[in-house]
């Protein structure tokens, strides 16, 4: 929502823009931009304290919390919440600062789930959430410990992850390159397997009103990303939406527009009554696997 409201150039009625008794605004969500808390400042009270909260309908509840008394580092979440104990995993289970893993709780808390409904002798909640690293709860996260800060910065899940040209990174990469895009309104990237097992990121992208894609903005995208992530981190595919599908349930677009499991890759055509905009249609490359 936050995105939504930037891109819209929101801003409350200066008439009306009395933000006295506010003391504290958290976002989350989603992964949380720097962007999002300048646009929040811009609105609000400087001694507004603005921060990220990141927590999973799993927990039931808030993984970390706020400090009044430590600094706030955008895009940074600050601290765990009470009995917390929130690690970043690297692949071998270790944990890590400074580098990019996932986010793992190490100790045991009252709010996880001890079974899933119909999940006969827990076996499809040791799979999801037990299994990559025995002994602990992987919610498959990307996650970023800052050495200095000590700060954890949230980058998206870690099952959206593409691999092109041996370059690894995250839809999320994607995201936080372009957002600052002005003649961009909405935007999605998914990963796509060729037939000979490579794959490619492929980008949408929706217009705002009153731009046009050219072959000329296409190649801003992709100077824009070449410049923040590398070379082989810019999208092969980089093409126009007329919109972006989005779930019936209420969350935030892009990164909760849809919810992907890896595997296969098809040809897809969005026009089905799990979407709000079912106006939308046009040929998309999903996974044959998606959650909504």
């Amino acid at each position: 929502m936050v995105d939504k409201l930037e891109k819209m150039k929101a801003y409350p009625d200066p008439s009306n823009r009395n933000f006295e008794h506010l003391k504290i605004l958290t976002i989350g969500g989603s992964p949380v931009k720097i962007a999002n808390y300048k646009y929040i400042q811009s609105v609000v009270n400087d001694n507004v304290l603005i921060t990220n909260l990141y927590g999973a309908t799993e927990g039931l509840g808030h993984f970390t919390g706020c400090d009044y008394n430590l600094p706030v580092y955008a895009p940074e979440v600050q601290v765990p919440s009470l009995g917390m104990k929130v690690q970043c995993f690297d692949s071998k289970g270790y944990p890590v600062v400074g580098h990019e893993g996932e986010m793992v709780i190490t100790v045991p808390i009252p709010t996880l789930p001890i079974y899933l409904w119909k999940d006969k002798n827990n076996k499809i909640l040791k799979k999801i959430y037990l299994t990559k690293y025995p002994g602990f709860w992987c919610q498959h996260d990307v996650c970023y410990v800052n050495p200095h800060t000590k700060g954890m910065m949230l980058k998206g899940r870690s099952d959206d992850v593409f691999i092109q040209k041996g370059e690894r990174f995250g839809a999320a990469d994607i995201y936080f390159a372009i957002h600052d895009i002005e003649e961009i309104q909405d935007y999605i990237c998914v990963g796509q397997k060729k037939w000979n097992g490579d794959s490619r990121a492929v980008l949408f992208v929706r217009m705002r009103n009153g731009y046009v894609f050219t072959p000329e903005f296409k190649n801003k995208i992709s100077n824009k990303i070449k410049s923040e992530l590398g070379e082989d981190s810019v999208p092969e595919l980089i093409l126009k939406a007329k919109d972006i599908p989005v779930s019936n349930r209420d969350y935030t677009k892009p990164f909760h527009s849809l919810l992907f499991s890896l595997r296969t890759i098809i040809l897809y055509q969005f026009s089905c009554s799990n979407f709000q905009n079912d106006h939308t249609n046009f040929f998309f490359l999903i996974e044959g696997s998606y959650i909504f």
